[in-house]
């Protein structure tokens, strides 16, 4: 006949305020695990069940890891989701072509980019009010020159009279003054 071995219990409310002896084992009739006790935290360190988690994992410093090179799933069970440093990830695979995007507060989900919308390589069409950065002084490149940039080279444009008087007038083209150069 085999032997009968009974352990003290007591529901989890119960084994919170207890503090078993040094390697003394009870048993936590709410959660039906087993307890071990070190004679000095109260209620003990619950035991995992295989087929339960009952508590948060604290892995540490610790890393979780697949001693046999396979895949470590995360499958939450129902509606959960699952949570990785405050970022929420999608509970199912987007459709091909989309992309994981943000909604910028920690959630994560598939959507498809708008190509539709974007500008052509070749002979881009803006719309709107393009920007671009203007260039310096006496520039000879080919970037895009803003309007900011070709009236400061009108301004730097120096224009004598035909006449003997060399004094120059700036952007004055009327009684026969000649254009001659940058000052």
């Amino acid at each position: 006949m085999a032997k009968l071995l009974k352990l003290r219990g007591g529901t989890t409310s119960e084994h919170g305020s207890f503090t078993g002896a040094v390697r003394e084992v009870t048993v936590d009739t709410d959660k039906d695990t087993l307890v071990v006790h070190d004679g000095s935290t109260a209620g003990g360190f619950t035991m995992m069940r295989s087929d339960i988690m009952q508590e948060p994992l604290d892995v540490s410093g610790q890393d979780i890891v697949s001693s046999s090179n396979g895949n470590i799933a995360l499958t939450p069970n129902g509606s959960g989701t699952v949570q990785l440093d405050g970022i929420t990830y999608p509970t199912a695979d987007g459709t091909n072509g989309q992309v994981l995007q943000t909604n910028g507060s920690g959630v994560l989900s598939f959507g498809t980019v708008d190509i539709s919308v974007k500008a052509n390589i070749a002979s881009p069409t803006f719309t709107g009010t393009p920007a671009v950065p203007t260039a310096s002084a006496n520039t000879n490149s080919t970037q895009i020159a803003s309007t900011a940039y070709v009236q400061q080279e009108i301004n730097q444009i120096i224009v004598f009279e035909a006449v003997s008087n060399p004094d120059p007038v700036a952007g004055d083209f009327t009684n026969g003054a000649i254009f001659v150069g940058q000052f």
